[in-house]
């Protein structure tokens, strides 16, 4: 489009260049007053082509600018398209990204559950200690212990539970507390001094 109306432009000045010629030829030269009429009535006829071709230039013009405009209408056009491609893959690699996260937090949310259960599951064992016993609810408040602490460092993995020491502090007691400990048999626990 642009070179199409570029050639236009060129015609359109070889045009305005011929008749300018032309009409200097035609003062310059000494011809009677009919041929000065007969050139006046063509100056004339020549200057309405004359603006005829400024205004046909003056839309060219026009159009050329608004050739221009779509240009960069279209360079700007291009530039969003790219800052749209580089937004859709950011967000890809964000979607991607929140479904790990989403699946590390289930799993914790998994893991946290597991705890929770293991802690009741160790609860209900110390429970089914204490009732295992079988010991009068007065003989158990009875019991006092100097001492007791668990052996062995606390471990998730474990399967069994780690073994409590006690030491009891009346020794009648301990004698009750050790011969009560046959009646333990077949089950997880178990009394030795």
């Amino acid at each position: 489009m642009e070179s199409f109306v570029e050639e236009s432009i060129e015609d359109l000045e070889l045009y305005i260049n011929t008749i300018y010629n032309n009409m200097s030829n035609r003062r310059d030269s000494k011809r009677g007053r009919a041929q000065l009429r007969s050139s006046e009535q063509d100056d004339s006829s020549n200057l309405e082509d004359l603006l005829r071709i400024r205004e046909s230039m003056t839309t060219m013009e026009k159009q050329l600018k608004k050739l221009d405009l779509l240009k960069k209408l279209s360079d700007n056009i291009e530039d969003l398209k790219q800052a749209m491609d580089f937004n859709n893959s950011l967000i890809e690699v964000l979607r991607q990204d929140n479904t790990s996260l989403r699946v590390e937090v289930n799993n914790l949310k998994e893991l946290q559950k597991n705890d929770k259960m293991s802690n009741d599951i160790l609860e209900m064992q110390c429970r089914s200690m204490r009732e295992n016993l079988k010991m009068d609810e007065r003989e158990v408040e009875a019991i006092h212990f100097s001492r007791a602490h668990r052996i062995g460092h606390a471990n998730a993995s474990r399967q069994k539970s780690r073994p409590i020491v006690a030491k009891v502090h009346d020794t009648k007691m301990k004698m009750s507390i050790m011969r009560r400990g046959k009646e333990l048999r077949d089950t997880n626990f178990s009394i030795s001094d």
